[in-house]
């Protein structure tokens, strides 16, 4: 099962997030990620949140009780937390979030700090970038000319490899802090192998250049 979650932030318009997106999939809104959702076109299955942050609350008047779970504003995790932990229980095997740019410096650090996580979203849109959560083997095309910046993620050292781009990965060794800022994709398509440990892969939406 895919799971969906909406966060609230800044996040892709529904053309980016349209393709992750198929029938059966299990969307859940965390607080003002519901206005992101609805503005995609998107009914969520589960809203989730203390609902502090909602622009539009007519929705959850419409909906059944049992798709809204309420919280209180004082809890130990935060709204996208919730949402996340609720697709561990129910297996999800792929998650996509949607949302949690711009904003505040702590929120956005917070989703970030989940990557490094047992369990965490495979793929990341805001409003600019698309962030993939690699380990094993991955081929990406479509993306001849683009920047792509990598950042360790995780607590193990992450060894690689990489075809297709102008400073390959061969032999690196990353460690928490280390980064790859600004590398060319220089042939299509491009891979990535991670040996040990994980990397996530930055890239921008296509309407913000790389």
């Amino acid at each position: 099962m895919t799971g969906i979650i909406f966060t609230g932030g800044e996040g892709p318009e529904k053309r980016f997030i349209e393709k992750e997106i198929s029938p059966g999939d299990f969307i859940i809104a965390a607080d003002s990620g519901l206005d992101r959702a609805l503005s995609c076109g998107y009914s969520p299955d589960l809203v989730v949140g203390d609902m502090d942050s909602v622009k539009n609350k007519t929705f959850l008047d419409d909906i059944p009780d049992d798709c809204v779970k309420i919280f209180p504003e004082d809890k130990d995790e935060t709204d996208t937390e919730i949402a996340l932990r609720i697709l561990k229980e129910m297996k999800a095997d792929r998650v996509i979030l949607a949302g949690g740019g711009g904003g505040r410096m702590d929120h956005l650090l917070g989703i970030v700090s989940i990557f490094d996580r047992s369990f965490y979203p495979d793929v990341w849109y805001t409003a600019k970038e698309r962030i993939v959560s690699i380990s094993g083997r991955r081929e990406f095309g479509g993306m001849l000319g683009d920047t792509v910046s990598l950042f360790p993620a995780g607590v193990e050292i992450c060894r690689m490899k990489s075809t297709g781009l102008k400073w390959n990965l061969d032999k690196l060794q990353w460690e928490k802090g280390d980064a790859g800022i600004s590398n060319i994709v220089v042939e299509d398509p491009f891979t990535i192998t991670i040996l040990s440990g994980r990397v996530l892969l930055i890239s921008f939406l296509k309407e913000f250049g790389g």
